[in-house]
């Protein structure tokens, strides 16, 4: 989820910008200081840990078996011995 706020701050859009932006709200939003997210303190334990001894696949929406080389695969997660489709657009 982190991955999807900060794609949307990056963009100018901060995490409480309302659904609907109009002239000057834009100019007030873009010069605000940009705040990333960041996963909460159990998730970066997580990540800090080592990789899974056994390797997880996940199917991709076809019931295909994703390859470790896809393009699609997530690196986040096969950092950690998980071959999972990582997300392919944020909603903004």
């Amino acid at each position: 989820m982190c991955d999807a706020f900060n794609y949307r701050i990056d963009l100018g859009l901060p995490r409480d910008a309302p659904p609907c932006i109009q002239g000057e709200e834009w100019d007030e939003l873009k010069a605000r200081p940009k705040v990333h997210e960041q996963p909460p303190e159990w998730a970066k334990r997580r990540l800090e840990q080592p990789p899974l001894s056994r390797k997880v696949v996940f199917r991709d929406p076809q019931g295909e078996v994703l390859k470790d080389d896809s393009k699609y695969v997530s690196e986040k997660f096969k950092k950690l011995n998980i071959i999972v489709e990582g997300p392919h657009i944020y909603f903004v």
